[in-house]
């Protein structure tokens, strides 16, 4: 890794554990780096939506390729590498099996959430929009 990256990290991001031993360094509250169990660095190249659109492994090996649909269906993914990506549309956890995001009841095909978002409600916030709790 190019000793300017090493510092712009250093200076300008701040770690996050996630679960299963991956690490994210992010940057204004986006995954820029996921530092995966063994250690190989797996940079994010991202939408003004924050949704992954490729992922770069530290050896510049495209691993991952993919458009989306304005509400979060994804186009035509492409997985070069056997490593399924989980960081999907808005840069939120997909869980393959149940077909959410972030672990709420969002359907990409509709582009509405199922059931409302509580925790907007117990935050104290200034934004008024963020009281309407079926907000994206």
């Amino acid at each position: 890794m190019s000793l300017y990256v090493v510092v712009f990290l250093t200076l300008f991001s701040s770690p996050v554990s996630s679960l299963n031993g991956t690490a994210y360094i992010m940057l204004a509250g986006r995954p820029i780096v996921e530092i995966s169990e063994d250690q190989v660095l797996h940079f994010y190249i991202t939408d003004a939506f924050n949704s992954p659109i490729t992922v770069i492994n530290s050896t510049r090996d495209v691993e991952y390729l993919t458009e989306y649909y304005p509400f979060g269906e994804e186009a035509y993914p492409v997985m070069v590498e056997e490593k399924e990506q989980t960081k999907k549309f808005k840069g939120v956890t997909y869980d393959g099996d149940s077909k959410l995001y972030e672990g709420s009841a969002y359907d990409s095909n509709i582009g509405r959430y199922f059931t409302p978002k509580i925790n907007r409600l117990l935050s104290p916030t200034y934004n008024l929009q963020k009281l309407n709790v079926y907000t994206y």
